[in-house]
C-alpha cells in the first residue's frame, strides 16, 4: 500500500525535529510526479525558521539518506528530491497567491 502524503510528511517532520534542534519547522509539502514526469521521485519542500545559529551541516548532508531509510519503512521507495528553504526566503520569494503559510 502506498503511503499518504501525511505519512510522508510525518517522516520528514519527525526526522527534522530530531536532527535540527535549533530550527522550527514551519511547513512541509509533498508533490507527486505529474503524468509527464518520471515516477521514481517525490518532491518535498521543508520550510523552517532558524532559532539560533545555522543548521548542522553534518546532519544536513545525511538528512536525505536518513529520510530514505525512514521512507522505506513505510513502503515509500521513490527518491525524495528535497528542498530546504528558510522561512524568510520562502515569504520573500514566493508569490502571495502561492503562499501556503
Amino acid at each position: 500500500m502506498t503511503p499518504t502524503s501525511e505519512q510522508i510528511k510525518d517522516v520528514f517532520r519527525d526526522l527534522f525535529e530530531e536532527k535540527f534542534k535549533n530550527a522550527e519547522l514551519k511547513l512541509i509539502t509533498v508533490r507527486y510526479p505529474e503524468y509527464f514526469e518520471e515516477n521514481d521521485c517525490i518532491r518535498v519542500m521543508i520550510v523552517f525558521k532558524l532559532l539560533d545559529g545555522d543548521l548542522d551541516r553534518k546532519e544536513d548532508l545525511y538528512f536525505s539518506t536518513n529520510a530514505r531509510t525512514k521512507l522505506r519503512e513505510i513502503n515509500e521507495h521513490r527518491f525524495p528530491v528535497l528542498s530546504m528553504v528558510e522561512y524568510e526566503d520562502y515569504m520573500a520569494n514566493t508569490p502571495k497567491e502561492l503562499l501556503l503559510l
